[in-house]
C-alpha cells in the first residue's frame, strides 16, 4: 500500500500536478499587518510550502492575489477553479511572488457564493511546475463574509471618498424614476397597490420604472401618490416588485422616493439600491443589498 502511494506521488509529480501534504487552519480574515491589505484567505500546503488564495481590498478596492511555492516569471496566469460542478475563471498578472487582477462583480460574484458553500476547490494553472492542487474551503463562508464586510466599509463603498455617487455624472446608476415601464407594467403595478390607489383616487399618480435583471426577470420601482393619509409628509411612496415570467409580487414598500440602482455592485445578478427620501445634495442615501429573498438596508452614506 505505501509503496502504490508513493508511486502515485513519483506520477503526480511528473504530470505537475502536487499533492497538498497538509491543509492549514480554517479559512482566515487579513489585516493590514498581513501584507496583502485586508481580506479574506485560504491555503494548503504542497511540498512543505504554502499555496494561497486571497480575497482583498485595497486602495483600489476588491481584488484576487495568488501566491505559489514556484510563482511562474512575470507575465499572466490563468486560473482556473472547480468547485461543486462549476468551474470559475481569473485571469491574473504576476508580479514577483504575487499574481493578481481586480474584482469585476458580475464575474466574481458567483465566485465567491461557490467559496462560500462549497468543501473543497481544485485550483487549476496554466503555467508554471504546478499544474493543479486541491485547496480546502473549511470557513471560508465566515471569513468571505467577514472579509466582504471589511472592504465594502473601508475600501470599495467609500463612495464619499473614493467613488462617484447618485446625482453625479456616471454610467454607473441607472435611475429607478422616471416611468420607464410598459403598459403591462402598469396594469402589473395597478393590481398590487390597488387598494392604496383606491384611497389615493383618480388624480393619482402611478409611474412604474422597470429594470431588466435576467432573462423573463425585472425588478420594478412603483411610485403612488399624492397621499399624505397613506405617505406622510412626502405625499408619495415608492414599492419595490419583481416579474418573473409574467407574475408580479412585492417586495418592500414606502422604501423611498429617489431611487439608483448600482450597476457596479450586484448580488447574485440585482443591484444594490441608493435611496433618498427627497432628492438633494444634503441628503444621505440608504444603501439596500440584495439578500436572496428581497432587499435589506446595509448603511447610510452621505452625499
Amino acid at each position: 500500500m505505501a509503496s502504490s502511494f508513493c508511486h502515485a506521488v513519483v506520477a503526480a509529480i511528473g504530470l505537475g500536478i502536487l499533492p497538498a501534504s497538509e491543509a492549514l487552519a480554517d479559512w482566515s480574515v487579513l489585516g493590514e499587518r498581513d501584507g496583502m491589505g485586508q481580506g479574506a484567505q485560504g491555503c494548503t500546503t504542497i511540498g512543505g510550502a504554502q499555496a494561497c488564495l486571497v480575497l482583498r481590498c485595497d486602495g483600489d478596492g476588491l481584488g484576487w492575489a495568488m501566491s505559489l511555492p514556484e510563482m511562474p516569471e512575470d507575465g499572466d496566469l490563468g486560473v482556473s477553479l472547480e468547485i461543486g460542478g462549476g468551474t470559475y475563471s481569473l485571469d491574473m498578472t504576476i508580479s514577483g511572488a504575487v499574481a493578481s487582477t481586480g474584482f469585476v462583480a458580475r464575474r466574481d460574484d458567483d465566485l465567491v457564493e461557490a467559496l462560500g458553500r462549497g468543501v473543497l476547490a481544485t485550483v487549476g494553472l496554466d503555467r508554471g511546475r504546478i499544474a493543479s492542487f486541491p485547496l480546502p474551503l473549511k470557513g471560508s463562508s465566515r471569513a468571505l463574509a467577514q472579509a466582504e464586510s471589511l472592504c465594502r466599509d473601508s475600501g470599495q463603498d467609500k463612495a464619499e471618498e473614493d467613488r462617484p455617487v447618485p446625482g453625479q455624472p456616471s454610467d454607473r446608476f441607472v435611475p429607478m424614476f422616471g416611468g420607464e415601464a410598459s403598459s403591462e407594467d402598469l396594469s402589473r403595478a395597478a393590481v398590487l397597490l390597488a387598494d392604496q390607489l383606491e384611497v389615493i383616487g383618480p388624480d393619482g399618480i402611478l409611474s412604474v420604472t422597470r429594470l431588466p435583471v435576467s432573462e423573463g426577470t425585472a425588478l420594478l420601482a412603483i411610485e403612488t401618490g399624492p397621499s399624505t393619509e397613506l405617505y406622510g409628509p412626502s405625499g408619495s411612496a415608492v414599492t419595490l416588485a419583481i416579474v418573473e415570467d409574467g407574475a408580479a409580487w412585492q417586495i418592500a414598500q414606502q422604501v423611498g422616493t429617489i431611487i439608483w440602482a448600482d450597476t457596479a455592485n450586484t448580488t447574485d445578478g440585482w443591484p444594490d439600491l441608493w435611496m433618498q427620501q427627497v432628492r438633494g445634495v444634503d441628503m444621505p442615501f440608504g444603501l439596500w443589498r440584495w439578500t436572496g429573498a428581497g432587499y435589506a438596508h446595509v448603511k447610510n452614506v452621505d452625499p
